[in-house]
């Protein structure tokens, strides 16, 4: 993790630097009154380095954010369900802690109402929250659940 945050930070110094080197580029040609001897035209000076800019952001974002993973546990606690539940759970957590009903049977090629009593009996438990909207059930991990597998 530190690495990462190393190697962000250094991209966008980098980033930084050339940014300056290339206004003062630009600035130079500008003053001598040179404006198409650029080696970019200045009207695509700014679209360029605001999308270059972009690009280096995003990157250092993905490098310095932490990774959301599963923790190793999750194979310990699914052993503490029955088979169909651990499987309703891997489905669930495969799609980060959130699916719809109608997804989980799909995926599972499960019948509706298995599906349901199962969701219904990981309801009871807590390990789930089940949210109707219209015939779409969505179904999400607990709060626990959530902080336990993925923070």
């Amino acid at each position: 993790m530190e690495n990462k945050a190393i190697i962000g930070m250094l991209i966008l110094s980098i980033f930084a630097f050339v940014l300056a080197a290339s206004s003062l580029y630009v600035q130079i040609h500008v003053q001598k009154g040179n404006l198409c001897g650029c080696f970019i035209p200045l009207p695509l000076f700014i679209p360029f380095v605001g999308s270059i800019g972009l690009f280096i952001g995003t990157l250092a974002f993905y490098l310095i954010s932490p990774p959301t993973k599963q923790k190793k546990n999750t194979q310990i606690v699914l052993k503490l369900l029955d088979e169909d539940e651990a499987k309703v759970m891997e489905t669930i957590l495969k799609n980060k802690g959130k699916a719809t009903q109608s997804k989980i049977t799909k995926e599972l090629n499960f019948p509706k109402v298995k599906t349901f009593r199962i969701i219904e009996r990981l309801k009871s438990k807590g390990i789930v929250k089940k949210e109707g909207k219209g015939r779409i059930k969505s179904i999400e991990l607990s709060d626990e659940f959530k902080k336990f597998f993925f923070e």
